[in-house]
């Protein structure tokens, strides 16, 4: 890994799927949706941190289970239909800038 920083796996992962409710934790052959999506970004070892960014609860409990971090629960503004990706990026951003130990390098957004 570079020394210019922070590679941060960021996962978008919001509660209110319309199509499919609770798309993020439901089990495939016994596995929660979002967990594949955490694996495949442990197992790439780019990332010095996998970051899950959602509006509930349960969402963040399962996202830390398996290995990410859910820094703090994504504002309900920012989990809507009509919010644009920059909304929840610029925030979880914010949110990570605030804590020195997070110099970031590059960010990659991982959809489940």
């Amino acid at each position: 890994m570079s020394s210019e920083g922070k590679h941060i796996a960021l996962i978008p992962a919001r509660g209110g799927s319309k199509r499919l409710p609770g798309k993020n934790i439901k089990l495939l052959n016994g596995v929660p949706l979002i967990a594949y999506t955490i694996a495949s970004a442990h197992k790439s070892n780019k990332f010095s941190e996998i970051i899950v960014s959602t509006d509930r609860q349960e969402i963040a409990e399962i996202a830390m289970q398996w290995g990410a971090q859910v820094p703090n629960l994504r504002p309900d503004e920012y989990a809507t239909d009509e919010s644009s990706d920059i909304e929840w990026v610029l925030h979880s951003i914010e949110n990570m800038i605030r804590t020195p130990k997070k110099e970031l390098g590059f960010i990659s957004i991982l959809r489940p």
